[in-house]
């Protein structure tokens, strides 16, 4: 049996097992949340200084403090972070398999930043079999004014919706099922918020007046996984071992497919 330096009590697997996330307050310290904010603003400062990120003089500060997207492979300090002791148990715990990190994303959310619609985070990873898990990791506060998070409970147990309608960027905006609530979550530095990847969430518009919000967001997938899109396929261990997964390609990538995608062998590497 495997000891866990976090142990998961039976009530937070049932809760994650019920409604597909959980909060875990103060998963990362203090000294640690500023350590990883230290690092990803970094790769920000370097990416402004080389011209990655440009500042639209008609959208200062959200073209200024655009996303950053995989900052870890820029910075590999950043990577014990994703592969954090404590994320990594509770992960393990929940899926009850050896756990990869693939994908790492620093959102900075300014004062009046539109929030993300409601979607499904595999949706775009294509995890298959069955899906990926999210971690968001709170680096401030963060509320429903400020443009926090907020999750649709139990609605993991749906399959990846493809887009009828709307969508936002990449992601097709779903509806809330009928019988189904939206919950906000209220987090605070350190805190982290693990879900399932067919949980439908999103996050509102920041409305405060000068009440910024920065998140650490990673994407996982269990052992068991054989396939993923072909941005999502590199794999990180909870030791920083790297692996590598199968990806689904054909003429289009995978979300403009909307699900007519094909299975490829293993590519070379």
């Amino acid at each position: 049996m495997t000891h866990y330096q976090y142990q998961l009590s039976q009530e937070q697997k049932n809760f994650y097992d019920g409604e597909g996330y959980l909060v875990v307050k103060g998963a990362l310290s203090a000294s640690e949340v500023l350590a990883l904010k230290s690092e990803c603003c970094k790769v920000w400062s370097e990416q402004v200084k080389t011209g990655a990120i440009v500042q639209d003089p008609s959208n200062p500060l959200d073209s200024l403090f655009a996303r950053l997207n995989y900052p870890h492979q820029k910075n590999p300090n950043i990577i014990p972070y994703m592969i954090h002791p404590t994320i990594m148990d509770i992960l393990e715990q929940i899926s009850g398999e050896e756990m990869y990190a693939i994908t790492s994303y620093y959102y900075f959310k300014t004062a009046g930043k539109a929030g993300i619609p409601n979607h499904q985070d595999n949706f775009l990873i294509s995890a298959d079999p069955g899906t990926c898990y999210s971690v968001w990791i709170s680096i401030d506060h963060t509320s429903r004014e400020n443009g926090g998070l907020y999750v649709i409970p139990r609605t993991q147990q749906f399959a990846i919706q493809y887009p009828t309608g709307e969508t936002s960027g990449l992601y097709p905006v779903l509806e809330v099922p009928e019988g189904y609530q939206i919950v906000d979550l209220t987090t605070e530095p350190g805190d982290a918020v693990i879900f399932n990847g067919n949980l439908y969430h999103g996050s509102y518009d920041n409305i405060s007046e000068n009440d910024w919000r920065q998140v650490f967001l990673t994407h996982y997938v269990p052992e068991s996984v054989e396939r993923m899109s072909m941005f999502n396929r590199d794999l990180v261990s909870r030791t920083g071992e790297r692996k590598r997964r199968r990806y689904y390609m054909n003429d289009k990538l995978p979300y403009e497919k909307y699900g007519t995608l094909s299975k490829l062998s293993e590519p070379n590497r």
